[in-house]
């Protein structure tokens, strides 16, 4: 348990799962959290932050998403929230969350200006098909009038990825840029977790959006990262996720 000084504005924290106990409401407005050991970002969110973060402004969260959290029915909201970072990984070969529910954070943070969603999952999710996923899934509209960043990247092109995407597109009436990149930028683990042959998923991504997001984006503010067959088929899964690095690293041992 982390006691928490009453006159703190920014948290960050490394380790375990551990409850926050503040002795009553806090200032903190930033808050970065990389957490060992949780297994939903939504169950954390929602039911481990004290309801005293009453002026919580960014909110950074990093870990493995594991299970579905089932969320209390009148679940906390951030009134004052601006800036959300989703750092989630999936590591594991069934399927056991639905990212649609991630839609509930738009009601949960009527005043989100920026939200990011960084996501790392295995080889073995496919990629979406009418025929063998069914219809998309649709919300009731969730208005939302001040998001207007959003950046979203790991993204292969599943179902809930895609069905998420299109919701957050279909309801943030101001929206200025949605920039979406299949590549893992920021919620990889490490390189060597990387297989030889994810660059296909990061092609099935690329044309997942290419064919639904772009369809539905009537303000063109959709970016979507291009990730082109002849480099996936050519180049290494490296070389396509940190093309600068790889490049240095040459030319230091050229150097040398």
């Amino acid at each position: 348990e982390i006691e928490l000084n009453l006159g703190l504005t920014k948290l960050g924290y490394k380790g375990t799962l551990i409850p926050l106990s503040p002795p009553g409401p806090l200032l903190l407005t930033n808050v970065c959290m990389k957490l060992q050991h949780a297994r939903s970002s939504l169950g954390y969110i929602f039911t481990n932050l004290p309801s005293t973060l009453l002026h919580l402004e960014t909110l950074s969260l990093q870990c493995s998403e594991l299970e579905r959290a089932i969320l209390p029915e009148n679940h906390i909201k951030f009134m004052y929230l601006k800036h959300l970072r989703l750092q989630l990984r999936h590591p594991v070969t069934e399927k056991k969350i639905d990212l649609l529910d991630f839609a509930c954070l738009l009601e949960a943070a009527p005043l989100l200006q920026k939200f990011e969603l960084h996501m790392w999952m295995p080889l073995h999710h496919q990629r979406y098909r009418e025929e063998a996923h069914g219809e998309l899934r649709s919300l009731p509209p969730q208005p939302h009038a001040h998001l207007r960043l959003v950046h979203i990247s790991g993204f292969i092109g599943m179902k809930d990825q895609l069905e998420l995407s299109l919701h957050i597109l279909r309801n943030s009436a101001m929206i200025r840029a949605m920039k979406v990149d299949p590549k893992p930028l920021f919620a990889l683990p490490c390189i060597s977790m990387l297989s030889p042959l994810e660059g296909f998923q990061y092609l099935d991504g690329y044309e997942v959006a290419i064919e639904y997001l772009c369809r539905e984006d009537h303000n063109n503010v959709v970016d979507v990262s291009e990730i082109r067959r002849e480099e996936v088929e050519t180049l290494s899964v490296c070389e396509l996720v940190y093309p600068d690095c790889v490049r240095l690293t040459r030319k230091a041992n050229s150097s040398s």
